[in-house]
């Protein structure tokens, strides 16, 4: 590419950036939100499901046919836009599927722990966290557990917490 070409097409190299950076994660979560519905106390996946979910599984395999990209983005750059927006991201879909759900989870499990029991935002930003966290550990790692493993890991230490917070519900591994 030119120099002209370039300049048609981005402001500067920061607008560049911006938009590569903003590319990368709409194609992550076009791959990894899913939709289901709640149907006999599980979740039934389709197209048009009315919930949006988080699937870990497909995260995994993302970030693994992509591991030199995140790796330098959420390890290695030195600006942590991308983590921020990551972050932003997942606590906005999450906090969307906590209000949506509000109503099924409390006929669902009227006597378990909820969601409302406590600040919100604390809930999320501890669930996101706690998440980005693992990929990270396993970037660094080196990836030395497979994409499969790995799922099935963050799979038992959700399944662990979810009765205790339902909002690890929005983290499937479908």
């Amino acid at each position: 590419m030119t120099r002209g070409t370039f300049y048609l097409h981005y402001e500067d190299k920061a607008d560049f950036i911006q938009r590569t950076l903003a590319e990368i994660m709409s194609d992550f979560f076009e791959h990894v939100i899913v939709s289901a519905d709640f149907e006999d106390h599980e979740w039934q996946f389709s197209e048009e499901g009315q919930y949006k979910l988080f699937s870990v599984r497909k995260a995994f395999e993302y970030i693994e046919d992509n591991s030199s990209t995140f790796d330098v983005l959420l390890n290695k750059y030195e600006n942590d836009s991308f983590y921020k927006e990551l972050e932003g991201r997942l606590s906005q879909h999450l906090t969307e599927f906590l209000e949506q759900t509000k109503s099924m989870r409390a006929s669902v499990e009227p006597d378990q722990f909820s969601a409302e029991a406590m600040s919100e935002d604390i809930l999320v930003a501890y669930t996101v966290s706690a998440h980005i966290g693992i990929i990270k550990l396993w970037l660094l790692g080196g990836m030395k557990y497979t994409a499969r493993y790995m799922t099935k890991s963050v799979e038992q230490i959700n399944e662990s917490v979810r009765n205790r917070f339902p909002g690890t519900s929005f983290f499937t591994v479908e």
